[in-house]
Parts: structure tokens; sequence; C-alpha cells
């Protein structure tokens, strides 16, 4: 458990401390609930997705410190926006090695088309099934 002293803020359980002059070692305040101190309690800290967080906020409140946290709604536009990347990532990912694999079986097709011969129906049979699940994969872009 942490604690609250007003001269000196947050102090961690298992930290050593100075106060009134005096040293106290780590971990003193395990054992001990010493004059002046409050227990705290920490408030979940809101989705960095959602809100702007930027600082905690200290407030006792029947004789308990709470911690709080100064949080400022992001932009509904911004939020939706980064959901979409997030969502867009993995199909992005799908979409170039798709793009790899169409490589051969164009570079085939180019080949023989400038032999002058007409390109081997599986190279042509591969490239289409190739662009057709990679509009399928379009078609699921967000945003």
């Amino acid at each position: 458990m942490d604690w609250f002293h007003p001269a000196l803020g947050l102090v961690a359980a298992s930290s050593a401390f100075t106060l009134d002059g005096v040293q106290y070692p780590a971990g003193w305040l395990r054992s001990q609930q010493p004059d002046g101190f409050l227990p705290v309690r920490v408030t979940p800290r809101p989705d960095d997705r959602l809100f702007f967080v930027s600082e905690q906020i200290v407030t006792v409140i029947d004789g308990e410190a709470v911690v709080s946290w100064n949080a400022e709604a992001r932009d509904p536009a911004d939020i939706k926006a980064a959901q979409d990347r997030e969502a867009n990532a993995g199909l992005v990912i799908r979409l170039e090695a798709l793009d790899k694999r169409k490589a051969r079986p164009l570079g085939a097709i180019v080949a023989a088309q400038l032999a002058g011969q007409t390109p081997h129906p599986l190279d042509v049979a591969s490239l289409t099934a190739l662009e057709a699940e990679a509009a399928e994969l379009r078609s699921q872009i967000r945003g």
C-alpha cells in the first residue's frame, strides 16, 4: 500500500524517506501507520485512446488520499481515425503479402507477351485469383 503525507506527497510503502530531519529506511511504512500519513486509493487511469491524460491529482476524501487523473476527452473523429488505422493494419500487411505473391505470375505473363507468346493459363488463373483476393481485402478497409 502507498501512503500520502502533506509534506512529502505520495510515498511508496517500499521506499525510504526523510521527514522532519529523520531518515526512515525502505519498507518502514509496511509495518507502521505513522501519524500524518493517509492510505492511498488510486482510481483507474482513463484510457489513453479516448483521453489525453496529463497528470495525477491527489485529493483527501474522508481520511484517504484519492489519486485521480486530469483527463480531457479526445475528439471523436480522431478516435475513429485511430480505430480505423488499427483495424486496417492487418489488412495492409495481408495486401502487401499478396502484392509480393503477384510478382511471379505477373512477371511470367509479361515475359510471355514480350516474347510474342500466349501466357500460360495457370499464371493467368493465379494472378486473377490473387487480384480477387486483394479486391476482397480492399473492400474491408475502414475509413
